[in-house]
């Protein structure tokens, strides 16, 4: 039973090594100092870190795996490669010192049931992620045993093959190794002073560009007599705004200056988010100069009956731009989180985990997203069009625009009501636009139970025939439709062609019969009849 347990631990030891063999390890460079500990990763680093914020490129050269590299020339070779690597650290990786293991075998002891690494030895650990001519290259941590030695914890093989390279792109520019050497010490928040001193000059500088370009392209727009041009100009001024600010904002800290890690953890990803957002709002803005040329969007001029496949464009136009936005939007993110080394973790932690984080910010953003699809909804089933007339909540007013969480309806008297997009959908309305305008205008009054209603039946027939916004071809009515022991109830109906002259129509025709009333001596109620039932 031992001999099988001992068999089974020795193949599952095989099968999982906890280092990389070697023959010989760095056999060309001095002895390697005893504050030099390399036994962990975490060790590793500081002493690299140590030896060289010292300047001791000597000491520091035992972290790297040298073996691509003549014995000879190691001594040489090793301390140069050194200063370079840690150049390049300095400058592009954002170390993240709590995946820095502090036991020998780099084992994680952090985690759930379902990570794979969790209580397995490693021997190689990622630091981070560079970028040679396109191509992703990793800056490595690798656990190598020399024969006849302990194991220690170096920058890998490829990773130091890839230092000249890398040096060449992210290594300090002509301008930075001129500067003096008080300039280049370190200063608050792991930046050099040089750092401190240029950044906020820099962003100066680029505030002052934003707004030379955006004044640049808003005159020469204005200047435009053309329809393509001047939309054209109009369209490119935010976009073209953003991308002179990235493209600025990318050469003062990478070609002019290089700037430490911990500033180009964040000028990266926002370098990046300003070129796609530059092209995304490109996009967006030219679409909507085409279809403003070619589909109107005033409420007034669609709401005429001879509009109606106008109003079903314009209604479906603006769904395909938010549509268009969202998924702008979704693409925009996935390519900076996938593009910018600083987040890739973050954005596959985000997506393969179901953590507390990822559920609190689903559902704080549920209602928005409720918003966005009820209103790719409205536009899909259209329940109402731009241009429609409704009256929502007693509230007669024209659908002006539909937005991804608030539906835009201009009332009669000229005023905006702004109702989201979730109450929209929720609440019944009616839509006098919606298969044909034709509608009765109703008048209702209160008469004395022994009113005669013929004379006001003929006043309202003698009004509808010289109104020439009253349909000729349908008939106006009038009915008794209740009566109780206080009085009567007229109702008064005349058919109007279009739903925005129905209001105005019905209004004149109150005042009309009320004049009527008053001429003829028609009584009315003695007392305030109950409240009739909705």
């Amino acid at each position: 039973m031992a001999l099988a347990l001992l068999t089974a631990a020795h193949a599952q030891e095989g099968a999982s090594p906890r280092y990389f063999e070697v023959d010989a390890l760095n056999e060309g460079l001095p002895p390697r100092p005893d504050d030099m500990d390399l036994a962990a990763p975490q060790t590793a680093l500081e002493s690299f870190l140590r030896a060289a914020g010292d300047g001791n490129w000597d000491a520091a050269a035992h972290a790297l795996d040298l073996r691509d590299i003549a014995r000879e020339r190691q001594p040489f070779l090793g301390p140069d490669l050194a200063r370079r690597l840690h150049n390049v650290i300095d400058r592009k990786v954002l170390l993240r010192w709590s995946d820095m293991s502090e036991r020998p075998d780099a084992m994680e002891e952090r985690g759930g049931s379902s990570d794979p690494m969790v209580g397995e030895p490693r021997r190689s650990l990622l630091l981070g992620v560079l970028e040679i001519e396109g191509r992703e290259v990793g800056v490595r941590l690798n656990r190598i045993k020399p024969e006849g030695g302990d194991a220690v914890w170096v920058f890998a093989r490829p990773t130091v093959a890839n230092v000249p390279a890398l040096y060449d792109l992210y290594g300090p520019s002509e301008l930075e190794e001129d500067l003096p050497e008080w300039l280049r010490a370190d200063s608050l928040f792991g930046l050099h002073l040089w750092e401190v001193l240029f950044l906020p000059v820099a962003a100066l500088l680029i505030a002052v560009t934003a707004v030379a370009a955006w004044r640049f392209f808003g005159r020469m727009s204005a200047r435009s007599r053309r329809w393509a041009g001047r939309s054209f100009l109009l369209s490119a001024r935010l976009p073209a705004t953003l991308a002179i600010t990235a493209f600025l904002l990318a050469f003062l800290t990478s070609d002019l200056l290089v700037v430490s890690s911990a500033a180009s953890a964040v000028i990266e990803p926002t370098v990046l988010l300003g070129y796609v957002a530059a092209v995304v709002i490109l996009i967006v803005n030219v679409i909507d100069a085409v279809l403003a040329r070619i589909v109107t969007t005033d409420p007034d001029e669609m709401a005429s009956p001879v509009n109606a496949e106008h109003r079903s464009l314009a209604t479906g136009v603006s769904a395909a731009r938010r549509l268009l936005l969202v998924v702008a939007a979704l693409l925009a993110v996935g390519i900076v989180l996938s593009s910018a080394n600083t987040f890739q973790s973050l954005g596959i932690s985000l997506l393969a985990s179901a953590g507390a984080l990822t559920l609190v910010l689903a559902f704080a953003a549920r209602e928005v997203l409720g918003n966005i699809l009820a209103s790719l909804q409205i536009s899909l089933n259209r329940s109402a069009r731009i241009g429609d007339f409704l009256e929502f909540e007693g509230h007669w007013c024209t659908v002006e625009a539909i937005h991804f969480t608030y539906v835009q309806l201009r009332l009669w008297t000229g005023n905006r009501l702004i109702v989201p997009v979730s109450c929209f959908v929720t609440k019944p309305f009616e839509n006098w636009s919606h298969v044909e305008f034709k509608m009765m205008r109703l008048v209702k009054l209160r008469l004395a139970a022994t009113s005669d209603v013929q004379p006001l039946r003929e006043a309202m027939e003698a009004f509808a025939a010289r109104d020439e916004r009253i349909d000729p071809q349908e008939e106006a009515f009038c009915y008794v439709t209740d009566q109780d022991e206080f009085g009567l109830t007229a109702l008064f109906a005349i058919p109007v062609p279009v739903p925005d002259a129905g209001w105005a129509v019905e209004c004149e025709l109150r005042e009309h019969l009320l004049q009527e009333i008053d001429r003829l001596g028609i009584e009315l109620p003695a007392v305030a009849a109950r409240p009739e039932a909705a």
